[in-house]
């Protein structure tokens, strides 16, 4: 199936021209935050590495794995909670990961994570993290969606929507001058209207 990159890119950019029109202060925040935030979550899987004695691709893994629909705040909450008792109420199937990253050990590579993680958008999202700015993939969630007017639901299920989405991401970062993950942080808190 053929997925419409040219109207995916167009909805990006026409978010972006409506907020730094009508929302100055969004786009403000927006460049402020946007060139930091995957730097900072570099930083954050490599103090959970040290605080925990794992790799740093363990981290980036298990922060990961608790990510799916949680805020940026809970998310490490539930990470310290599992990290300090292998537990986290409620999010089975998370712990179930995380467990399965730890079990993996420290020389654990990128792909060993990646195959434990599975969904292209924790998997993308665990790069991310690990790889800071200088990744090249695009985290596409339910607020990137939003924009480009996809069900999220539908996102995993038909072959292809998820890589014309990311490549739609790639062709605006391309045209802002912009690495692929802080265009993506950058669209992501114009969407959403705040970076946390």
């Amino acid at each position: 199936m053929v997925h419409n990159v040219d109207a995916m890119t167009n909805d990006i950019r026409a978010l972006l021209t409506y907020v730094q029109t009508e929302k100055p202060k969004v786009w403000k925040l927006a460049l402020d935050t946007c060139w930091t935030w995957y730097p900072n979550t570099t930083q954050t899987a490599i103090d959970c590495a040290e605080m925990y004695n794992i790799s740093v691709v363990q981290a980036a893994g298990i922060i990961a794995a608790f990510s799916i629909r949680t805020r940026w705040h809970k998310n490490l909450e539930d990470v310290m909670t599992f990290m300090d008792t292998g537990e986290c109420a409620g999010l089975k199937l998370r712990v179930k990961k995380a467990r399965a990253i730890l079990a993996l050990g420290v020389n654990a590579t990128w792909e060993d994570v990646a195959k434990v993680l599975n969904g292209k958008k924790v998997v993308r999202f665990a790069h991310n993290i690990l790889h800071g700015n200088s990744s090249i993939m695009a985290t596409i969630d339910v607020w990137m969606c939003r924009v480009m007017h996809i069900a999220h639901k539908k996102l995993s299920k038909i072959v292809g929507l998820y890589e014309a989405a990311e490549q739609a991401v790639m062709i605006v970062a391309s045209e802002l001058m912009m690495p692929v993950p802080v265009a993506q942080a950058f669209i992501w808190v114009c969407v959403r209207g705040r970076a946390d």
